[in-house]
Parts: C-alpha cells; structure tokens; sequence
C-alpha cells in the first residue's frame, strides 16, 4: 500500500548476526528491536520517547527514558541509567583578588547517588618558577557516610603559570557517589612560591537507576 509499510507479526528472533539489528512487531501489537548481543526493547510509537514509572529492561548504551514517578529524562551509559540534565556543583574556587595562600578547602554536600560527569579547572600561579619539590596539589575529594576520604582525582600544577591555564578531567573513582555525603576541592601548597588563583566548575548528573 503507497506510504505505509506492514509488518507481519511475528515471533523474537533466535539469533542477530553480528553487527546488525532486527525491527519486527508481535502478536501484542508492539514492535521492538533486537540488537546483536542485546536484549529486546519495544519501540516507542510515533518517535517520542518511552515513558513510565520503571526503567525498561535490556537498555542499551544510548537510549533515553522518562520517570513519570520521579519527573526526570533518564540517560543510559551503557551501565546505569542518569539524569539527562548536567547540574553545575560547584562555581569559582577563587580569583586573582582573592588567591589561595595556603592548603585551602572548599565544600559541598550531595545526596547519595550522584555521578561525577566533568570538573573544569583554571588556574594560574603569577611570577612563579614552579618545578620539583615546589607546586600546587589540587585534590577533589569525597567523604563517605563514615568520615572516610578518597581522592576521586587530582591535579599537580608544577610547571610555570604565567598565564592561565584549563584542563578537564571526566574519570573519578569512585563514580558514581553511592554512599558519599561530601565532596571538597583542596589546594595544597609545597615549597615557597606565589599564591594559587583557582577557578572551577563541577557537573554531576543525579543516577536514577
């Protein structure tokens, strides 16, 4: 028939060749795909997106879903599912009137569950010859429920900083926060040099299952 296609309801498919991914519809009215390895998932009608009050089974690394209990779009990574929405933790550190002048803390309590997505560090050391014994240790760290800290990841700045400097840093351990109430930004300074100006932003993202 002119612009549509029919399916023939049919059964799940035993096996996918490598590479490859089957679309078919079943005798319950819905269709699906099959992806090689993966488990089946319906298709969501019309090209929206799937909702409903539990994640589906066999998600794969990509596919997206909304709470309707929890009002949240769901992201799958492959591994868990995660808030669609990027939250910014945690703004400036400090600035060039107002730069580190020693080991200096910042803190931010979270709820449990949270995902490390991003820190943006940006930094800069004025006038100073950093190098061997003498450089800036910035160290993101989390706590857990029982006071036990962790380094989730760690910057040396030990080379000179005449201008500002940034970097990124996506891998944490550990990630995600499961049973982490804190999470604090601390400079640390070794050897006699001029003072840190810090600024930084981290984006965490709420896991949701």
């Amino acid at each position: 028939m002119s612009g549509e296609i029919v399916l023939a309801q049919t059964s799940t498919p035993a096996q996918v060749p490598a590479g490859m991914v089957a679309v078919y519809c079943k005798s319950d009215g819905k269709c699906y795909r099959l992806a090689a390895g993966a488990s089946e998932v319906e298709l969501g009608s019309g090209g929206g997106v799937a909702s409903g009050s539990t994640f589906p089974a066999g998600a794969v690394a990509g596919d997206i879903f909304y709470r309707e209990d929890l009002r949240r779009m769901g992201y799958y990574d492959g591994s868990r599912w995660l808030g669609e929405r990027v939250v910014a933790a945690l703004g400036n550190f400090s600035g060039f009137a107002s730069p580190i002048t020693g080991n200096t803390n910042v803190y931010i309590g979270v709820p449990a569950a949270w995902w490390l997505d991003q820190l943006d560090l940006a930094y800069h050391v004025p006038g100073s010859a950093l190098g061997g014994a003498v450089f800036w240790h910035v160290r993101l760290i989390v706590r857990s429920s029982t006071n036990v800290d962790s380094d989730a990841t760690t910057l040396t700045i030990n080379a000179n900083t005449s201008a500002w400097n940034k970097t990124s840093i996506t891998s944490f351990t550990p990630n995600p926060l499961t049973t982490q109430k804190l999470i604090y930004l601390r400079a640390e300074q070794s050897g006699a040099m001029d003072n840190l100006s810090l600024a930084m932003t981290l984006y965490i993202r709420e896991v949701l299952g």
